[in-house]
């Protein structure tokens, strides 16, 4: 047995180097570093490609994100793994392994080149899905929870349990920019599509809107007051997400709740689901942990109020689709096990949703019916790469 996590730490743990176009600075030699997966094991004779890759069914999906593409399901776990799916087939494409914690976030570049993890092991991550080559790492001091790209993909944003969040150049792996101003971890993180401004969400119950556009200009910034606190939450705020154009912003709560929020004023819109009589029948159950907003329509000037749409998921094993400005709930769909992670299509057609039942499911928004189950209980990775040579 020893003999054959060695040779799978040599085979299926190193990651080259590839940098950003026009970035000239290197990656930190941490990118070499290697890691192994507890739960790989040996079939038969060992030989490249004959590899699989069994997961505790305790081992849940925490993380989801479709490419703007659509071909492609990103999924982050709980076992370290990150693992490339095709939507039309629903068969795993290619599993890596560099974190050495929970994968807790996962999202897309805008322009699908890149995706960016948020880790328990400290550390966010940007990989090339393609060839799997880590490009750049960005290093906390506590576990990050939630991670997002700018629009031009020039920075991220992570939030992580040390109550700050940080901005970072992916082109040069620095941090430009430090938020302070939460008490409690910073849970949740969204950069305003149209710039300008990044919000948080943490543990103290509050969102904050912050002005970052300066402070990132200093390359060595440091906001400690935002420009608005989003106050009514009774729980932690552990999802958070703007609208596409920036407008509105939606937050996600361990109070069971999601809220509606003006970006520009702070001004509380209204709580979804609830009623003229306070009552909240339609709600969680309990505690939300993600929520996404549907992207705009291709054609701008056909947009409606009503197409308006936003996904929360909850522990109670339910993803809910609301529309947005009225609160009304459309549709709930029933993932089964605690629904950690949703996301949206590019075109607004489809959802993905990642659970503790280990597995995440991709939804019609059409007919409401389950398209494809991703299931990570058995995954056959690609063919191991040497060091240096590119995963095919």
């Amino acid at each position: 047995m020893t003999l054959v996590v060695a040779c799978l730490v040599s085979l299926l743990g190193v990651f080259g180097a590839h940098a950003i176009a026009t970035d000239k600075v290197q990656p930190s030699s941490l990118v070499r570093q290697e890691a192994v997966h507890p739960y790989v094991e040996k079939i038969g004779k060992f030989a490249l490609g004959s590899l699989l890759h069994r997961v505790s069914p305790e081992l849940g999906v925490e993380a989801v994100a479709f490419d703007p593409n659509g071909n492609e399901v990103a999924t982050g776990s709980a076992d370290n793994a990150i693992t490339i799916w095709n939507v039309a087939s629903g068969q795993a494409m290619r599993t890596f392994y560099y974190h050495t914690g929970k994968v807790n976030f996962i999202a897309y570049a805008p322009d699908g080149g890149m995706i960016l993890t948020g880790s328990k092991d400290h550390r966010a991550v940007i990989w090339d899905p393609h060839t799997t080559y880590v490009d750049r790492e960005f290093v906390d001091t506590e576990p990050v929870e939630s991670v997002s790209f700018s629009r031009s993909g020039m920075f991220v944003i992570t939030g992580s349990d040390n109550r700050l969040a940080k901005l970072w150049d992916t082109r040069s792996g620095q941090q430009v920019c430090v938020l302070n101003g939460h008490t409690g971890k910073v849970e949740a993180v969204a950069m305003n599509p149209e710039g300008g401004t990044a919000v948080t969400g943490s543990e103290d119950m509050t969102a904050k809107i912050w002005k970052v556009d300066e402070c990132i200009a200093q390359k060595e910034g440091h906001l400690d007051r935002p420009e608005v606190t989003l106050y009514g939450h009774t729980g932690s705020v552990k999802a958070i997400s703007f609208s596409p154009y920036g407008r509105w912003i939606i937050t996600g709560s361990q109070d069971y709740t999601a809220r509606i929020w003006d970006a520009k004023t702070g001004s509380s819109l209204g709580i979804l689901g609830l009623g003229k009589d306070g009552k909240c029948e339609d709600c969680h159950k309990a505690g939300i942990e993600a929520v996404a907003w549907i992207p705009p329509p291709p054609i701008p000037s056909t947009w409606k109020e009503e197409d308006d749409k936003v996904a929360t998921a909850s522990n109670d094993g339910t993803v809910k689709l609301w529309q947005a400005h009225s609160g009304k709930l459309l549709h709930t769909f029933t993932h089964g096990g605690k629904v950690h992670s949703v996301a949206f299509d590019a075109k607004g057609e489809r959802l993905v949703s990642g659970s503790s039942d280990g597995t995440a499911k991709i939804w019609s928004l059409d007919t409401y019916q389950i398209q494809k189950t991703l299931r990570g209980n058995m995954i056959t990775p690609s063919k191991p790469f040497l060091p240096g040579q590119p995963q095919r």
